[in-house]
């Protein structure tokens, strides 16, 4: 849990909502909130996007060792996530999209970044001419935010 001890406190700033359909981004302010769970190797992770409720679920370790983590939606729902050593990337497919989340510590800040695409191939090509197979997506969406700790 020492690695994740960087990332405890309150994050927050702005948002950018980047997609095909949007011809301007769409700003909105975010805020991520890492504490310890009393006498628990676990975290809270509070979750809040301006006019939304704060989405309240539980940073757990797995396999620390390995950089593997836990973020527990309370729900039934539990998204595996891999420290890569500045912070966290998980990778999860719901309903047709596939979804890249990045948290990572940077100069003070904290990086937030979430690209959606398509899980269905867009396009295959390469396996000719002694090429691999190569599978392409089409992305429906990028967030990206800078947090400072308030």
């Amino acid at each position: 849990a020492k690695e994740v001890s960087v990332l405890v406190g309150k994050w927050s700033g702005p948002m950018t909502i980047q997609s095909p359909a949007r011809k301007e981004p769409m700003k909105i302010t975010m805020s991520l909130e890492i504490q310890p769970i009393k006498d628990s190797d676990k975290f809270s992770y509070k979750l809040t996007y301006e006019k939304q409720p704060t989405r309240d679920y539980v940073l757990q370790p797995i396999d620390p060792s390995k950089g593997h983590w836990q973020v527990d939606e309370q729900n039934g729902i539990k998204l595996d996530a891999f420290w890569n050593g500045a912070g966290f990337t998980s990778v999860f497919t719901v309903q047709g999209t596939t979804i890249v989340t990045t948290e990572r510590l940077e100069g003070g800040k904290l990086h937030w970044e979430n690209v959606s695409y398509a899980a269905k191939a867009f396009a295959e090509t390469g396996n000719a001419q002694g090429a691999p197979p190569v599978s392409t997506f089409r992305v429906l969406s990028v967030q990206k935010a800078i947090l400072s700790k308030k």
